[in-house]
């Protein structure tokens, strides 16, 4: 772990495979994370097949740790964004299908509050974000809720930090909330809030307001 290294465990993986199913325990988390790391980067070299790429994450359900979730969940992003600009869709809608399998119980066991260890509030933070953004379970109502709520109370109304994201994606995906979004950018004062703002801001689905978004960088930059 000193160095970059990717291992390619050959004919190992179908041990590491079932060893993961029958006790995944047995490995630490960051050896978890590693193997995942490593399979998935594997694949996009062509030395391993994603097939079994997605037979090392089957055990994901069981999985309780911040590091390997996250990384899997960062793989599954690349993947699902790639076939979504290849015009994929149908691909694309089976990779989100199987995250929201892996995945869905956890996303529905986040609190939206700032509670917690440091590694349960990063991976809260991470799983409602993604979820928020690709519309999976309740998560979208919920930040959506708390995005009105907020916008209610012209921004006064204090979010929680870890759900802050997630919150501001989900309002950004109407109309109204988008341009509220992007007047409160003009007058906030924390770099951090700016920057989920500024990312929420380029989640819209409205294609003219990101055609904006994109001539227009420089007036999203300095609107404050």
């Amino acid at each position: 772990m000193n160095g970059y290294y990717i291992v390619h465990y050959a004919e190992d993986w179908k041990t590491l495979i079932a060893l993961l199913k029958k006790n995944h325990t047995v490995l630490s988390p960051k050896d978890r994370a590693n193997l995942i790391n490593n399979i998935f980067n594997l694949a996009g070299l062509g030395k391993e097949s994603l097939e079994k790429a997605f037979e090392l994450i089957d055990y994901l359900n069981k999985e309780s740790s911040t590091a390997p979730l996250t990384q899997a969940l960062y793989q599954l992003s690349l993947i699902y964004s790639l076939l979504e600009k290849n015009g994929e869709q149908q691909l694309a809608a089976r990779v989100m299908h199987r995250i929201e399998q892996l995945l869905g119980d956890k996303i529905d066991k986040q609190c939206w509050t700032d509670d917690g260890t440091m590694s349960e509030r990063e991976l809260r933070s991470t799983l409602l974000a993604f979820a928020c953004t690709h519309d999976i379970r309740n998560c979208r109502t919920t930040a959506t809720e708390m995005f009105e709520k907020w916008m209610k109370s012209n921004g006064t109304m204090s979010l929680p930090s870890d759900v802050m994201k997630a919150i501001f994606t989900a309002g950004a995906k109407s109309s109204d909330g988008w341009e509220f979004l992007l007047k409160m950018y003009s007058s906030s004062v924390s770099e951090a809030e700016k920057s989920k703002m500024i990312e929420s801001l380029a989640s819209t689905d409205d294609v003219r307001k990101l055609i904006w978004y994109e001539e227009a960088p420089k007036v999203v930059c300095c609107v404050n």
